[in-house]
Order: C-alpha cells, then sequence, then structure tokens
C-alpha cells in the first residue's frame, strides 16, 4: 500500500504525524510525507522520504504578519485557524500532489491541512484524517469547512459538499483518549487509537542533564514552536525562568532558536537554558512541565503521566489548557500580563498536590487502553481494500 502524507510544514505538525508514519513503513508500506520544500531537513531528520508540495505556511504566517499589520495572536485565533489553512495552502497542496505521479492508494492528512481532501478526491482514492491539535470539533467541525471548501471544490472540478462530511468521508483518528476531551468523539467517523511519543535517530538528552542533581523535582518549560512570533512570547518565557530560578527544583527550558540566553541574566546552577532539547526523554524524567498547551505537548506529557502548568497563547491552546484543567492534570494560567509570582504559585500548586500527578496517571492508562497505531494502519488497509472492491464492483 502506497501512503501519502498531508501535513503544514510547522515543525510541531510534521512531529504529530512521526509515530503513525514510522507504524505504516515498519508494516511495509510505502510512505512519503507531502509538505513545503522547506522542510527537506526536518522530514529527513525523522527517515522518511519527502514530497516536495504546498506553500511554505510559516513564510505565509510572517509575510501576512508584516502585510497586513496583525498581531500573531489575533492571525492564529482559534475562529481564524482554519480560515487561514484553506485556500491558496489547500489549493497548492492538491495540485502539487495531482500532477506529482506519486500515486497514493490513501491520503491520510493532518486535521488543518486541507489540499489531502481535494487531491485524494481527484485521484479516486480513500483519506483519512489524523487530530494533530485539539478542539477539532469546535475549530473544524463539518458545517464550518462547508462553506469555506466549497470554492476549492468547484475550482477542482468536485461534486458539491454542503454538510462538509465529505472531509471526514472514510476515517478520523483521534490520538487521545475519550476521557480527556469527549466532544472529539463527535467528529465524523472517529476512532482512537493509542498515542505513541516521537522522536527523530539519534536522539538524546544533552550530556549537561546528566550531571544536574537528581534528588530534586525537575520541571521542563517549553512555550513551542511558534512562540517567537508571538509578540509577547520572550516576555512570558522570562517569567517561567524567573519562578523557576525561585522553586526549589532542577529546571530544564528550552527557549528555542534566536533567543540570546544572557537576555534571562545570572541564574543559579540549577537552572538551565538550552535551544532545544528531545521533550519526549526529557518528559520520561520530569515532575512538571510548564507549557503553552499545544497538543503535542500535552499528549507527550500524559504519555509520561507529567502534570502541567498550562500558560496558552493562541489558536487552539486556550482550549487545550481549559481541557487539562478540567481532567485535573494542570492549572491554567491567563498569559496576558502573568507575573513570575504567579508562574511560580502554579508550579508549587501542582508539585505539591499529588491528585495531579494522579490524574496524569488515570488519562495515561486510558491512553494504553486504546488500539495500538498498528490498528490504525490496518484500518487504512481495510479501507483502501473494500474501496477497491466497491470499484471493482460498479
Amino acid at each position: 500500500m502506497r501512503i501519502l502524507f498531508t501535513v503544514a510544514n510547522s515543525p510541531s505538525h510534521i512531529r504529530a504525524l512521526v509515530p503513525i508514519v514510522r507504524a505504516a513503513e515498519a508494516a511495509g508500506h510505502t510512505v512519503s510525507i507531502a509538505t513545503a520544500a522547506t522542510s527537506a531537513e526536518d522530514i529527513t531528520a525523522y527517515g522518511f522520504d519527502h514530497l516536495p508540495a504546498g506553500l511554505d505556511i510559516l513564510e505565509l504566517v510572517a509575510r501576512t504578519l508584516k502585510e497586513s499589520g496583525t498581531t500573531f495572536a489575533e492571525l492564529t485565533a482559534m475562529e481564524r485557524t482554519v480560515d487561514f489553512f484553506i485556500g491558496p495552502p489547500a489549493e497548492a497542496m492538491a495540485t502539487d500532489i495531482i500532477n506529482s505521479g506519486w500515486n497514493p492508494d490513501v491520503i491520510v492528512r493532518s486535521t488543518l491541512e486541507f489540499g489531502g481532501v481535494l487531491a485524494a478526491e481527484v485521484l479516486g482514492v480513500p483519506h483519512a484524517s489524523v487530530a494533530i491539535g485539539g478542539a477539532v470539533n469546535v475549530i473544524s467541525p463539518p458545517a464550518t469547512l462547508a462553506p469555506l471548501m466549497a470554492p476549492l471544490r468547484a475550482s477542482f472540478g468536485l461534486p458539491p459538499d454542503p454538510t462538509g462530511e465529505a472531509n471526514f468521508r472514510h476515517l478520523h483518528a483521534c490520538l487521545m483518549p475519550e476521557s480527556y476531551d469527549p466532544a472529539e468523539a463527535g467528529v465524523p467517523r472517529s476512532k482512537f487509537y493509542r498515542h505513541e511519543n516521537p522522536g527523530r535517530r539519534g536522539d538524546a538528552l544533552p550530556p549537561v542533564l546528566a550531571q544536574l542533581p537528581a534528588d530534586k523535582p525537575w520541571v521542563f518549560a517549553s512555550l513551542g514552536t511558534l512562540a517567537a512570533f508571538a509578540s509577547d512570547g520572550l516576555s512570558l518565557l522570562k517569567s517561567v525562568v524567573t519562578a523557576l530560578a525561585r522553586l526549589d527544583c532542577v529546571a530544564v527550558v528550552s527557549t528555542g532558536r534566536g533567543v540570546a540566553h544572557e537576555a534571562f541574566g545570572s541564574l543559579p546552577s540549577t537552572v538551565v537554558l538550552v535551544e532545544s532539547v528531545p521533550q519526549p526523554l526529557l518528559l520520561e524524567r520530569c515532575n512538571l512541565f510548564v507549557t503553552h498547551a499545544g497538543h503535542n505537548s500535552v499528549r507527550e506529557a500524559m504519555r509520561s503521566s507529567v502534570p502541567l502548568v498550562c500558560m496558552p497563547m493562541f489558536s487552539e491552546q486556550p482550549y487545550n489548557a481549559r481541557r487539562c484543567a478540567e481532567a485535573g492534570v494542570g492549572e491554567q494560567l491567563h498569559t496576558e500580563a502573568v507575573t513570575a509570582d504567579e508562574v511560580l504559585a502554579a508550579c508549587r500548586k501542582v508539585l505539591e498536590d499529588p491528585r495531579y500527578r494522579s490524574n496524569a496517571r488515570r488519562i495515561h492508562r486510558d491512553m494504553l487502553a486504546l488500539p495500538p497505531l498498528e490498528t490504525f494502519v490496518a484500518d487504512l488497509q481495510s479501507l483502501v481494500s473494500n474501496e477497491s472492491g466497491r470499484s471493482n464492483g460498479r
């Protein structure tokens, strides 16, 4: 079976698909990831074949911010997320796939990539979606997608889809248990599968971390790969670092690229700043994760039963943070003008109250009870076989 995965070229979006692509490859299928040409190095680092297709979403975001004067928070408000990914990005992705000659048997798209639906229907192959972010049934339910996709469907000669259900025509994969977010079960043709944490070939923690004390709680802090776009991203990170410097803990803070560590001033030896770190590996050792509440980060934390302090900034992050608070696995901070004192108080609360860890273990338990990703791959195989049988019977 030839499986083509389609995804916008955000590192976090690509990362979310990695475990599924690995499972498909391990089952002996031919796989490729279709995303912008600028992500070739990232795809190669995971060890996968890359089909250059679609627009550079990160460049599009930067250009739109510059030309419109819109703030990043306004541009990526949850209500506008789908609008941004439908239109030229979907059209370019579909066109490039159709013209590539790759000839997939099935297309698997991330839920914020819509060109895969168009390409699959033009090519006459089934398609599936994977929930790479939270709030799929809030951000992009069929009724929301229908009018946005209508012009694109018409331009590719596809029949009208007045209900929007064609976007979830065959299969939708959820990688968090229903106990975490019951709303996900409302997406048409949803099935739940067990999330596995991703990793790049040769991943290892920086040696300096092995020298840090083991008799204190470990706290990892990261505000995500897109925090640099947010106007308040650096100030939030400074509040986090200041708070962790006052907490009796070992703290590892991922600052992201292009952030001068000198900007944080003198820090105790138990606070280590790094540009990046293999997040799933570090979470295996951590007692607390201070996070922007991106869906990848929430899933990876739950996979290691690590409770959270959530500092959401944009897109579906506030929704994810609310879900974490409602599930009892973390505290949510409202990041507008948040202070180091507030961050410190939230961290102490989560570390000192065992119920947060216990609830994270409960979600982890529910994750382990879900079918493995190999089952999703087998379901794709059945989907292809069934569609082929129907075609032959016509």
